[in-house]
């Protein structure tokens, strides 16, 4: 097979990544709108929850960490907020789901988020855990799974509520300095503060804890945010030419990935594997900052491409022909 072949190649070399499938069948929908779609037109609560609204993932900012040889890098987070109708609980809310190192199967927080609106301008954001998180399975793919829980099946979190005010185009959240205490899982109680900040395409988490004698237990050394990107979902295709008969074409099942770095391992339609890997990320070129948007073909267990393909970061479609392997992709409206 050919290669296809691009001056961006030196800022391609990656270590392998995990092909886990991306867990997003559930569509989002979303505004954000100009000045029409302020706060002010539509009410703080309504707002803010429509653009606390799909994925987000701190892809490019581990990548940079790695370039910059950080003292301290950011692990790598993904976050996906999916809007839930139960009338019983509330108006605005959102089942939040978080995960690592780019494996739909290492959740590490699973929590029911309500907005509501207060004096000032100021919309409060509640969090709630699960006391059985088997209610949360298949939420992702799901949005009435959670449209039956009810106050007995959840557990608010007093005291960590998140304060969120508009300013000049975006939000800014905080929990109240020292309010938040939740129990340690080695014994005693710990204090957690969160600083966050919203906008129509960034979300930043600056989360820490103390224990009782002012340790630090989690949070960013240096107090430096995660920043994680808003991810645009492209859907796809992809077919390969029967080895056997060349006459026939294999087509794989539906291809689900998000631009800020997530891949899968191709699949027949009737489950047998495919020889491909295929990636999709937005990236930068580090010489000149240019951003990309990248689309990678490989084997299983490879890290060198067979091929890539990038165009610009707002594109609307990408794909790659090699002629007895073809696949391609488009961006979600």
């Amino acid at each position: 097979m050919g290669k296809l072949t691009s001056p961006l190649l030196i800022c391609c070399l990656l270590s392998a990544c995990a092909t886990a499938p991306v867990q997003m069948d559930q569509e989002f929908t979303y505004d954000l709108g100009g000045e029409e779609s302020s706060p002010s037109m539509v009410g703080g609560a309504a707002h803010l929850v429509g653009w606390l609204t799909g994925h987000f993932d701190n892809h490019l900012q581990v990548l940079e960490d790695k370039a910059a040889d950080a003292a301290h890098p950011h692990s790598r987070i993904h976050s996906v907020f999916l809007p839930v109708t139960n009338p019983a609980l509330g108006e605005h809310l959102r089942y939040v789901e978080q995960y690592s190192d780019e494996d739909p199967d290492k959740v590490y927080r699973r929590r029911l988020y309500r907005l509501r609106d207060t004096a000032g301008g100021i919309v409060s954001l509640e969090i709630a855990s699960f006391k059985n998180e088997a209610v949360t399975e298949g939420a992702l793919d799901n949005a009435a799974a959670l449209s039956t829980i009810d106050e007995s099946q959840l557990s608010w979190k007093k005291g960590c509520e998140v304060q969120w005010t508009w300013d000049a185009g975006s939000y800014v959240g905080a929990t109240t300095p020292g309010a938040c205490r939740v129990p340690s899982p080695s014994g005693g109680t710990l204090t957690v503060d969160d600083d966050l900040y919203l906008s129509a395409t960034e979300l930043r988490i600056q989360d820490r804890a103390h224990d009782e004698h002012g340790q630090r237990v989690f949070g960013h050394p240096e107090g430096i945010a995660h920043v994680l990107k808003r991810a645009a979902i492209f859907r796809g295709w992809a077919a390969m030419r029967d080895p056997n008969d060349p006459t026939r074409w294999i087509g794989a099942k539906p291809i689900v990935l998000h631009d800020q770095g997530s891949e899968v391992t191709l699949e027949a339609k009737d489950g047998t594997p495919l020889p491909y890997v295929v990636r999709l990320a937005q990236r930068v070129y580090q010489e000149s900052g240019t951003p990309i948007l990248k689309f990678t073909v490989r084997a299983p267990g490879a890290t060198e491409f067979i091929a890539y393909t990038w165009v610009e970061p707002d594109s609307s479609k990408v794909g790659v022909n090699l002629g007895d392997f073809q696949t391609g992709m488009t961006r979600e409206p």
